[in-house]
């Protein structure tokens, strides 16, 4: 389920429609062909602060996992299916998600939080113009300022232009 949160205020549940059109682009990630997923596996950085599992790569995504304190944070990137960054992009803004700070246009690259109720667990979406899908899932276990922290370290700028 995704939440709305801004900054510190109170969350409030997504509409089903609104998660149902999410949940579907997220969903909707399609293999990569099978040279990609090497070239990807650069872009998941040590990052200051957290601790990095070896990267796992398949046809279909590159993932690692991170960690700080008691956040586990899993980061997916694989090949968007149906859903572009236009659409991404309005389908965020409509329902009102928190939009991520990426530190790149975001014709290049844009992504929104899902918070639990409370505001104190998130997850993060990003879509990219070149068809990528990065998925940052904590399940409950990361805040969003973990997100935050997490995405400040990774190439942004190179994973917005990565095909």
């Amino acid at each position: 389920m995704l939440v709305v949160c801004v900054g510190a205020i109170a969350c409030r549940r997504a509409t089903s429609d609104a998660s149902d059109a999410i949940a579907s682009a997220s969903a909707s990630v399609a293999p990569i062909a099978s040279a990609a997923p090497a070239g990807l596996a650069a872009h998941l950085v040590d990052i200051e602060g957290f601790a990095a599992s070896p990267i796992e790569t398949a046809p279909e995504y590159v993932r690692r996992v991170y960690t700080r304190g008691r956040a586990r944070i899993v980061l997916t990137i694989g090949r968007t299916g149906s859903m572009r960054l236009g659409e991404w992009k309005r389908t965020t803004k409509k329902y009102g998600y928190p939009i991520a700070s990426l530190g790149v246009s975001d014709d290049d690259a844009f992504g929104f939080y899902d918070c639990d109720d409370a505001g104190a667990a998130c997850d993060l979406h990003v879509h990219t113009a070149r068809g990528l899908h990065i998925e940052v899932q904590s399940g409950g276990t990361a805040t969003r300022a973990d997100l935050e922290a997490l995405v400040a370290g990774l190439p942004m700028h190179a994973l917005a232009v990565a095909q």
